[in-house]
């Protein structure tokens, strides 16, 4: 609930100080990255009440517990994505229509999975750190940037009415699977850590 509290925030200040719309998609993907380090902040919490030690004596692998957290992040990001969306619509006037929405839920899916990907090893692997919630935004916003870059381009080609298909397209597609492989190979090294 933080995260669409704070988007919806941020979406009625810029909405009364922008003047220019065309700044929108990019306005609307910062919005989704500052939340979504907010949400998994306070996902990071409910392993620092002892749920931290219960995960690892489950016996099940540690990769079938990295998919278990991705999945569901990407889609409480997903479902909140999409009311973002239509936050948009309301306030910055998004265009509303089936196929730039149908896009748009691509280019969401494949951000929300980037980032749950991202963003589990990385609070795995600042859970120790004594700064926590200053560390974990520090890892995860460099590395998050080409993802980030490619939905804004994507989300102003959608809204422009271009193809989807572009090399953004591919870049934000290769991150998603990129960082959800390689984290996954990594998380069991994490947990021992």
């Amino acid at each position: 609930m933080p995260f669409l509290l704070f988007s919806f925030l941020l979406i009625i200040f810029i909405s009364f100080s922008l003047q220019n719309k065309e700044f929108s998609p990019f306005i609307f993907w910062l919005s989704f990255l500052f939340s979504g380090i907010t949400s998994l902040s306070r996902y990071l919490l409910k392993e620092t009440s002892g749920g931290f030690k219960g995960i690892l004596i489950l016996p099940i692998e540690r990769e079938s517990i990295y998919r278990g957290k991705v999945f569901s992040l990407t889609f409480f990001l997903f479902i909140s994505g999409i009311i973002l969306y239509f936050l948009f619509t309301i306030f910055l006037n998004f265009p509303i229509s089936l196929k730039i929405f149908l896009k748009f839920l691509i280019i969401l899916f494949l951000i929300s999975f980037s980032f749950s990907s991202l963003g589990i090893i990385l609070s795995f692997l600042s859970f120790h750190t004594k700064a926590k919630e200053f560390f974990l935004p520090l890892l995860i916003i460099p590395l998050f940037i080409p993802p980030f870059i490619s939905a804004t381009s994507l989300t102003q080609k959608i809204i422009s009415n271009e193809k989807l298909i572009s090399p953004h397209f591919f870049i934000l597609l290769f991150f998603s699977i990129f960082y959800f492989f390689l984290n996954e190979l990594l998380f069991e090294e994490v947990l021992i850590e």
